[in-house]
């Protein structure tokens, strides 16, 4: 498997990889242990990175776009922020002009990182790759494709062009990064960070971004997946996944005090049945909750569906919209159907 063969190699590949100019975002706050960890390595392999995150935590928003109104009226995330400071800007306290915050959420992190913060600490050199994540907690599933704010960041970076990777964290565990310790190789960002690191780094070994080459084709991502690492689960080796199979989705449940709310919907079909890529491979959610090897899932945001299945849908249209119900001489539908029907076809 591709990914397996990058993966391993990458720790040889990191010196001799393209350096690249990255910006990274997440939706549990910049000032977690997983994106200062993953920050460190990816800067130690020589890449060039700046930091965009939310100010506080902002999960589950998807690609959501929601821009500040005011400057921070609470607290942001682990106390790093305070009431009324500035809705962007550097970690106060830390002279680092690559860690910075915005008060939005991570796909609003994202655009404002493109067109305000980058422009200025890249020189005006292009952004060659958008890193979303490690997520505190895992994103498996069409499902929570659309759900999380890790991988809503990561899909919007795509849309405007630049190669996105989304990373998420088997280990849920939610630490600021003043409770990491950096130096120590076993903490499990650090591992986490390496892997992701060195991820990076094979996808830019022979990539010469100054003549505008991608690390990946355009239109594409990847959605990454860590198992739960431990002593004796390290993370490796990597396998190429698709996003469907073994896929939960969401049903109704009741609390105990008789409110609803979500629950596990195993085996649904709307997010199990494979129409798209390559459906042989392994799913990534059995990859990444019942093996030691962490997932890689290529997205891509051209959402339409294969030809066989648009062909199907013209058929229908045309027996009802552009035949059937065409028929009156000065009606409505007929009139609209040849304006629109390149666009609807």
């Amino acid at each position: 498997m591709r990914w397996t063969a990058l993966t391993v190699a990458a720790g040889l590949l990191s010196t001799a990889s393209a350096h690249l100019n990255i910006v990274m975002t997440n939706d549990d706050g910049f000032g977690t242990a997983n994106i200062r960890a993953l920050y460190n390595e990816l800067t130690r392999q020589n890449h060039t990175v700046l930091i965009v995150g939310p100010a506080e935590n902002q999960s589950g928003v998807g690609g959501t776009t929601v821009w500040p109104t005011s400057n921070l009226t609470r607290s942001g995330r682990d106390g790093l922020l305070t009431p009324g400071a500035f809705y962007a800007g550097q970690e106060p306290g830390l002279d680092n002009p690559g860690i910075t915050y915005f008060n939005g959420t991570p796909a609003a992190c994202v655009f404002y990182a493109l067109d305000v913060v980058a422009p200025v600490f890249f020189k005006n050199k292009p952004v060659d790759l958008v890193v979303s994540g490690p997520n505190e907690g895992s994103n498996l599933g069409p499902l929570v494709f659309t759900l999380s704010g890790t991988l809503g960041a990561a899909y919007v970076a795509v849309g405007r062009g630049i190669p996105a990777v989304a990373f998420s964290a088997g280990n849920s565990t939610k630490r600021s990064y003043k409770d990491w310790d950096p130096e120590d190789p076993t903490d499990i960002a650090n591992v986490q960070a390496k892997l992701g690191a060195d991820l990076v780094s094979a996808l830019a070994y022979g990539v010469d971004t100054s003549k505008g080459e991608k690390v990946l084709p355009t239109s594409l991502g990847l959605n990454v997946n860590f198992p739960k690492i431990n002593a004796t689960c390290g993370g490796l080796p990597m396998v190429q996944t698709r996003m469907t199979g073994d896929a939960l989705t969401d049903k109704v449940v009741f609390t105990s005090a008789g409110f609803p709310t979500w629950g596990d919907l195993a085996g649904s079909p709307g997010v199990n049945t494979c129409i798209n890529g390559d459906c042989s491979l392994p799913s990534e959610t059995s990859i990444a909750t019942t093996t030691c090897m962490s997932s890689v899932t290529a997205f891509s945001v051209d959402y339409d569906s294969p030809q066989a299945y648009t062909a199907k849908t013209k058929e229908h249209l045309e027996y009802t919209v552009l035949g059937k119900m065409n028929t009156a001489p000065g009606s409505y539908k007929r009139e609209w159907v040849p304006r629109g029907r390149g666009a609807m076809i």
